[in-house]
């Protein structure tokens, strides 16, 4: 055991070394020339060249990229991060002013999330497809899918602009004014905790479902113990450590000592004491082993199998839900595939007769500031926003499963370097890396395109990668491999088709994402440009400026974003529970 996390702990210094220069090339790429920057600009060319060049020398920027990586990582072993080209003053002091906000910010959020998430998951979990459980998914999968930026402008819109009340701008620590802190803070801890409580809750119905279903809960059920006992005392302690653990440290739910002896203790009275013994025959209990799987396999084998209409069909009888989620998902490609025939007016052109027209029969969602119909620019919208979830899902997905299957598979020296560059990736948050490759490639489409799939690459390899280790395992994949069967033809044939549902539901999870990674980047300024209709190109400029004044025009476009991801997101979570045999009802 010691020699075994004296390797895991090696392992973590070259994911540190990589991130760091991964950390590094961004910092040198994105803002490009710092020197340049620092003086303004090119400034039309008339900056002295023997200014610049000092400029670059007094920033270490005349040396060798090699040596200010080393310099620069010296510089972190010893928290010495030098100071701020913008203030001047030392990096670790401005890191030291926003650090008891972003503090404040991260633990208020998250404990809001761990009370609002785990009686909900749990409750979601022991109520599996009741009206209950779907309450809760629609409730926490709204929180995943509202983009936060749409989040901020709403409430500007209905806190500032109708109710009059703004809170303080400056930071009060709420050990001097705890009022004013409160104020100051309780409308970001609510919107952050929210989508925070938003994964946990899935989180923990999906660990509590599987723990459900283990033989030590079905014996308390067996022995009569109350549900609440059962569910708390027994299934929810039991399926916390994915939850409350990072993922690298999570493990598989298991029952503990004592749950087993209290579950003996708590017997109820009158039922037989059944005990398993050994078996005196064990040759007869193999032979009536095999007998019974005979019998079952050919029960199976004799089984009616569905066709894909009959499929389809029980799929909306047993998950309302994901029939909802597939409903909106063929709206949004009815509206893709035939705007220019639904959309009343151009999405390019625009009336100045027109200009902030409110929603009528004209136009039903009323006009932006160019006079340019609303609805017609959603309508085009949802061609950007499909086309970029679907390609970058599917390249990310793609990509990712097939090198975690060869990481699986070949095993050794091949594993080892992928799974630390899967981890040198993972240490960015997905938007984040998002965003510092669109800022690399510039703004575009196909750039978005990009920037969204990469992201996707080491999360689906990570999972497929899990389920590829089980499945080489096969007795089947010995049999192949003993015939001759060359590697390619193992891993396409007998590998890959098997690991298609975790590749399925990831690729449906990563579809919302991508429709929201997307229109955060135009948000920003990374995606598309003008005067492409892109929902977050909708909701970046205008919509925050003109909010008093034409509501309508930050509403419709929020609410597609959040129509579309919400829609992907039922249905993958619907998809999970109808693919993963461990999260079927009982």
């Amino acid at each position: 055991m010691g020699t075994y996390i004296a390797k895991r702990l090696l392992l973590i210094v070259p994911t540190l070394f990589g991130a760091a220069a991964l950390v590094f090339l961004i910092m040198r790429v994105i803002p490009g020339d710092v020197a340049l920057l620092i003086f303004g600009g090119d400034a039309g060319g008339h900056i002295d060249p023997k200014q610049l060049a000092a400029m670059r020398a007094r920033l270490g920027l005349d040396q060798p990229l090699w040596v200010q990586f080393g310099t620069w990582l010296w510089g972190v072993v010893r928290f010495d991060f030098g100071n701020s080209l913008w203030t001047g003053r030392p990096v670790i002091e401005e890191l030291l002013i926003r650090l008891p906000l972003s503090l404040e910010l991260a633990l208020a959020a998250t404990a809001v999330s761990v009370i609002i998430a785990i009686p909900f998951g749990m409750i979601a979990a022991v109520r599996q497809d009741t009206w209950v459980d779907y309450a809760v998914r629609v409730i926490s999968i709204g929180g995943l899918a509202i983009p936060s930026f749409w989040v901020g402008i709403l409430c500007i819109l209905l806190l500032v602009i109708f109710f009059g009340w703004g809170p303080p701008l400056e930071f009060t620590p709420p050990w001097v004014d705890p009022w004013v802190n409160l104020q100051m803070m309780i409308w970001p801890v609510v919107t952050v905790g929210y989508r925070y409580a938003a994964v946990t809750t899935r989180m923990t119905r999906s660990t509590v479902l599987e723990v459900l279903r283990e033989d030590y809960i079905r014996t308390a059920w067996a022995k009569g113990l109350q549900e609440r006992a059962v569910v708390i005392r027994h299934a929810l302690k039991n399926s916390m450590l994915p939850v409350i653990r990072p993922p690298g440290l999570s493990g598989r739910a298991g029952p503990h000592l004592h749950d087993r002896l209290q579950l003996r203790d708590r017997e109820s009275p009158g039922r037989l004491d059944v005990r398993l013994v050994r078996s005196a025959d064990p040759v007869s209990l193999a032979m009536a082993t095999n007998l019974e799987l005979a019998h079952a396999t050919a029960s199976a084998d004799l089984a009616p199998r569905l066709t894909v209409a009959e499929e389809v069909a029980k799929f909306v009888r047993t998950k309302p839900l994901g029939a909802i989620g597939a409903a909106i998902i063929l709206g949004m490609l009815g509206l893709a595939l035939f705007a220019g025939l639904l959309a009343p007016y151009d999405p390019y052109n625009g009336d100045y007769g027109q200009q902030f027209a409110r929603p009528s029969a004209e136009h039903w969602f009323g006009t932006d500031e160019f006079g340019r119909d609303v609805l017609s620019r959603i309508m085009f919208g949802a061609r950007i926003a499909l086309f970029v979830g679907f390609v970058a899902s599917f390249t990310g997905c793609t990509i990712g499963g097939l090198l975690g299957v060869i990481s699986a598979y070949w095993g050794g020296k091949v594993d080892l370097l992928l799974e630390r560059l899967m981890d040198i990736m993972l240490a960015f948050p997905q938007l984040i890396l998002a965003l510092a490759i669109a800022s690399i490639l510039g703004p575009a489409v196909q750039n978005v395109v990009i920037a969204i799939s990469i992201p996707v690459i080491p999360r689906v390899a990570r999972v497929v990668r899990s389920a590829a280790l089980s499945v080489k395992e096969n007795v089947y994949v010995e049999a192949v491999q003993a015939l001759g069967a060359s590697r390619p033809r193992v891993i396409l044939q007998h590998i890959l088709p098997n690991v298609a549902a975790p590749y399925i539901i990831m690729l449906t999870a990563q579809l919302g994402a991508a429709i929201l990674a997307e229109a955060a980047l135009s948000y920003l300024g990374l995606g598309a440009a003008e005067p492409t209709p892109s929902w977050g190109l909708m909701l970046s400029g205008s919509a925050p400026s003109y909010a008093e004044k034409a509501p309508w025009i930050a509403l419709f476009p929020g609410i597609a974003i959040s129509l579309g991801v919400f829609g992907f997101n039922l249905f993958g979570d619907s998809l999970r529970d109808a693919l993963d045999p461990k999260l079927r009802g009982r």
